[in-house]
């Protein structure tokens, strides 16, 4: 017997509130068998929606890894490139007061320590921010690693390992955008920093 798509709707939605098939078959007309049957084609239907619906967001997922990775070695070549211009433009300032020196004999001893000690803190304040620049690279390497093995549980066929990795997913979203957006705070990356090494070392003591 043929059914309205009216009542195939009614009966989806009573089962969906955990009516009983039999009840529901008095109450309409429809046969308990039929019911079970509706039942299972609803319930096949809602996991491949789910299943749908999870394909979908791994591949946003996928194309999200490849265009932040793609950043991060963008922002490793610009770093590069304005720490090269910066040596450039040290080397000319160094010239420059190279040749300055010899112009300026009369120049007092005093003035020639204050030169010294004015050029030392330049390098000095270059240093520090090379070094604030490798420990955001750091960190960025240890997240993006743990994001790959995040990702790694997604892929996998144990629905429970995969549920986990989707949870985790978004918390890892979470710091690695904190830490690009905090990336010239030179407090937050140098205690970021330390946590990491921290975490290092725990690893490898549990690995031992």
């Amino acid at each position: 017997m043929a059914y309205s798509e009216e009542i195939k709707e009614e009966v989806k939605k009573r089962l969906a509130k955990g009516e009983k098939p039999k009840q529901i078959s008095e109450q309409t007309g429809v046969s308990v068998p039929t019911i079970y049957n509706w039942k299972r084609q609803f319930e096949q239907f809602n996991q491949e929606s789910i299943e749908k619906c999870e394909e979908e967001k791994i591949s946003k997922m996928q194309e999200k890894v490849i265009t932040e990775d793609k950043q991060v070695q963008q922002y490793c070549i610009t770093a590069t490139e304005k720490e090269q211009e910066e040596n450039k433009q040290s080397i000319g300032k160094q010239e420059n007061n190279t040749n300055s020196q010899f112009q300026n004999e009369k120049k007092n001893f005093k003035e020639r320590i204050r030169v010294e000690q004015n050029t030392s803190n330049i390098e000095n304040s270059r240093d520090n921010m090379k070094k604030i620049s490798n420990r955001y690279l750091g960190i960025m390497d240890f997240l993006l690693e743990k994001r790959n093995d995040i990702y790694a549980k997604m892929q996998s066929e144990n629905y429970n390992i995969q549920k986990e990795g989707i949870s985790q997913w978004d918390l890892m979203e979470g710091l690695i955008e904190k830490v690009n957006k905090n990336k010239d705070d030179k407090q937050c990356i140098n205690q970021l920093y330390e946590k990491i090494l921290q975490l290092k070392e725990k690893e490898n003591g549990m690995n031992r």
